[in-house]
């Protein structure tokens, strides 16, 4: 989900271990430019089954535009997902 305020725009993104034992998964961001974004967390360890949230901030020195992006997730055990989402920062 997105939310913005005057200066930066937030996504949650939230990261699931659906397995009775540990894990860790990464978080990678593509197609943002380095030091347009701050990722709350690139790696999450997992105890056993359960959720975490990862906090994707977007700084408002992004361009105005829309900018696809793609979130990576990776599983210690092999698993990959990816998904996309479209930050768009009006013009001021």
């Amino acid at each position: 989900s997105g939310q913005s305020d005057a200066s930066s725009l937030t996504y949650r993104i939230t990261v699931s271990n659906k397995r009775y034992r540990p894990e860790t998964a990464s978080v990678s961001v593509e197609g943002l430019p380095e030091g347009s974004y701050t990722l709350g967390a690139s790696q999450i360890d997992f105890a056993s089954a359960g959720r975490r949230d990862v906090l994707l901030t977007i700084h408002p020195t992004l361009p105005p535009g829309l900018h696809p992006t793609l979130i990576h997730v990776r599983s210690g055990d092999g698993w990959s997902g990816d998904f996309r989402i479209y930050p768009f920062v009006p013009k001021v």
